[in-house]
């Protein structure tokens, strides 16, 4: 059995099928890897984000890769360059395996440095990078068989390396295929998402033109039913196509399939280019080895055989044109018999790393809960875009039973919610920090006298006087904002994205406040809230007159439940020195030199997601009912917004920051503390929910592989909205 086996994967085949994926895969890593060093149209390279955003970078570390870390941002460049140059030697073939290695190692490396680098188009390149080094892919079409002068004129090569990539490619479609076995997928998401997303819409436009994209694609493509079919027809696809590539008589019809499924990816999904790519070259494998020459004398003199009318006759009714090519049976390649030598441990080698390859997608099956949503078992299981998660919400708390002192922190939040006596604020002015607002300084009523005594006293203390100017209702806002919204957008095509969240963001504040509304679905609506908002917030930073109005609106109105009966009589204290915007956003920031107030901070906690840590320093007291024993830690002073993006998804990742955190104070203050997180995920519109235990000490629990962490909280499906 096992000879015959050995006899099998060691006949000689044609080498140009393997030379066609040398060359396609070294164009495609270059890509990958020059697309994180080309210049952006705004704001820094892909690298720079990476490792050079941080005043004091932290990276996570893959399971025995601790040592792995990253270099200067100046080395981390240079190594993707080398990385791109033997890529690119690698597609043409010149020092075919020193250059395989070279780029393999070096992807591999920029990747592995920092976990969170971590997804499926990067693991599927490494693992058909990896299975590249091993290949006699230079044989022919060349640099290295030009020089040999063989560059036509080639030799076999064994049928193993094309089973192996052949294997591998089936895996990947087959448990792609068993990934969308969820009940969302089935439902239509995230297909829907993405196609009534407005940047799905734009590539619609910008590939067919806005004609035909407005007047016809575009109402299609939004229609749930549109959804279901394309999430079915991608489920039966990948759980089908590998077998269709195996049997001659499909291989054309299987074909053409990934061909329309992969361009569709390509044009019409967002994010999606690269992943598509790399596997309609990939499927390309299961040709006949000596494809390309085929290709090659075909385009020459072109011509189209007598089909099998009994098959293109059926494949025209059951697959109307496209399954006319089941009339065309691929014939074999006709290379001589024989057997050629392999190496000793090539063989087991290869027989190893398909059992691996097939049992490693089959580990999330033992794991309890949804392991989409607690990305527990996922890695190499091949969840191909199976769904559209974002993680928005992200606060680290450290506890300590003794108070400590902060040198490096003259600022303390002050949580209204936790007050026991909200009335009594001080009398004159309450600052207050809420995101997507920034800080802001108030006057609680009073009569006119208190109010021209306190500009007096901030004349005196800040060399100027301040302008005062009545609040107004947080809804109040929204009608004029979605007033002004509808005119700019009929008469500025670009606007009306803006006007549509506006529209959005009242629907979401209107439930929220809803007295109806239960208290669970306020919370979550709460957190959907304030991410629309803020989306919403940088959308108007180009409108002066609604970045006013924003500014205006009541203390603590844009909670679901405010801790202060905050009324319109309350007053803003203007002072465009004190306050200002930042970075072009509708986001004032104090200047806390010139500050000569209270130093105490009033805001709500859930007003603390991630981008807005960055202005507080790395360790902030939190005060609550009187006394200090929480201290919010500023993660934004160590990673960077894709480090904190994938915290939000991975819960092992937010496990080792906090071990992180723990250590760091530890090293400070001679004590481990207890490290809590709250972190919110939304998963193909269902609302946001917690992902991890807020009430669990993470530095003290333990990850385990092979079964659910109950530390990780399981998802809460609710019907998939149409």
């Amino acid at each position: 059995m096992m000879r015959r086996f050995r006899l099998w994967v060691a006949q000689p085949i044609h080498p140009a099928s393997l030379a066609a994926f040398r060359f396609g895969y070294g164009i495609v890593i270059a890509w990958m890897m020059f697309d994180h060093l080309r210049p952006k149209p705004i704001g820094p390279t892909w690298m720079r984000q990476l490792f050079d955003a941080a005043p004091t970078p932290f990276y996570f570390s893959y399971p025995g890769l601790a040592w792995c870390q990253p270099l200067s941002v100046g080395m981390m460049e240079a190594i993707a360059w080398i990385s791109v140059v033997s890529s690119l030697l690698l597609a043409v073939g010149f020092l075919t395996r020193i250059n395989a290695w070279i780029s393999f190692l070096t992807m591999a490396y920029v990747m592995t440095s920092d976990a969170h680098l971590y997804g499926n188009h990067i693991a599927l390149a490494l693992v058909y990078s990896f299975l590249l080094v091993w290949m006699p892919s230079g044989q022919t079409l060349s640099v290295d068989a030009w020089w040999r002068g063989s560059f036509r004129n080639e030799g076999p090569i064994p049928f193993l390396s094309i089973l192996m990539l052949r294997a591998q490619t089936f895996l990947i479609y087959f448990f792609g295929g068993v990934a969308k076995l969820h009940p969302d997928w089935l439902a239509g998401e995230p297909m829907q998402s993405w196609f009534r997303g407005g940047t799905t819409a734009q590539m619609i436009r910008d590939t067919l033109g806005p004609g035909i994209a407005d007047s016809l694609v575009i109402p299609l493509m939004v229609q749930h039913e549109t959804a279901l079919f394309f999430s079915y027809g991608g489920l039966v696809f990948d759980l089908t196509v590998g077998l269709l590539l195996l049997i001659r008589r499909t291989r054309l019809f299987g074909l053409a399939l990934g061909t329309f499924f992969h361009a569709f990816n390509f044009f019409f999904v967002h994010n999606v280019g690269l992943v598509a790519v790399m596997a309609f070259w990939a499927t390309l494998v299961f040709c006949e080895p000596d494809w390309p020459c085929r290709l090659m004398k075909w385009l020459r003199q072109p011509t189209i055989p007598t089909p099998d009318l009994g098959w293109f006759g059926i494949g025209m009714i059951l697959f109307p044109i496209v399954g006319a090519l089941l009339g065309w049976k691929s014939t074999p390649s006709g290379w001589k018999e024989g057997s050629l030598s392999l190496r000793p441990l090539a063989m087991p080698a290869g027989l190893v790393w398909i059992v691996l390859s097939t049992l490693l997608p089959l580990r999330h099956f033992i794991i309890q809960g949804d392991v989409l949503f607690t990305a527990e078992g996922t890695a190499f299981s091949w969840f191909l875009m199976t769904c559209n998660k974002e993680g928005e919400f992200l606060r680290f708390e450290v506890v300590d039973q003794e108070p400590v002192t902060l040198d490096d922190s003259t600022w303390r939040l002050v949580d209204i919610a936790h007050r026991l006596d909200p009335t009594q604020a001080p009398p004159h002015v309450v600052l207050t920090f809420e995101p997507p607002l920034g800080y802001r300084a108030f006057i609680p009523p009073c009569s006119a006298a208190e109010r021209s005594q306190l500009r007096q006293e901030w004349q005196r203390t800040h060399g100027r006087a301040p302008t005062l100017e009545a609040t107004i209702p947080a809804a109040k806002f929204f009608q004029r904002i979605i007033q002004s919204t509808e005119k700019t957008s009929l008469a500025h095509e670009d606007r009306r994205p803006t006007h549509e969240r506006a529209i959005h963001v009242d629907q979401l504040f209107r439930e929220m406040k809803d007295p109806a509304t239960d208290s669970a679905r306020r919370r979550s609506l709460y957190h959907i809230f304030l991410y629309q908002l803020r989306l919403l917030s940088n959308d108007l930073a180009t409108m002066p007159e609604a970045q006013r109005l924003l500014m205006l609106v009541r203390p603590f109105d844009l909670e679901p439940d405010s801790p202060w009966n905050v009324g319109d009589e309350w007053m803003l204290v203007v002072d465009p020195t004190l306050f200002t915007p930042s970075d072009g956003k509708i986001f004032s920031v104090l200047d806390s030199k010139s500050w000569k107030g209270d130093r105490r901070c009033y805001c709500h906690l859930d007003y603390l997601p991630h981008p807005y840590l960055r202005y507080w320093s790395t360790i902030t007291p939190i005060e609550r009912a009187g006394q200090i024993s929480t201290y919010l830690w500023n993660d934004s002073n160590e990673l960077n917004d894709h480090q904190v993006q994938a915290l939000g998804y991975f819960p092992y990742l937010l496990r080792q920051y906090s071990r992180h955190v723990a250590d760091r104070w530890q090293a400070r203050f001679g004590r481990r503390p207890e490290v809590y997180v709250t972190s919110y995920l939304w998963m193909n519109q269902h609302d946001f929910q917690p992902l991890v235990d807020p009430k669990r000490n993470l530095d003290q629990t333990t990850y385990r592989y092979l079964e659910h962490n109950d530390w990780i909280l399981d998802y809460r499906r609710k019907p998939v909205p149409r």
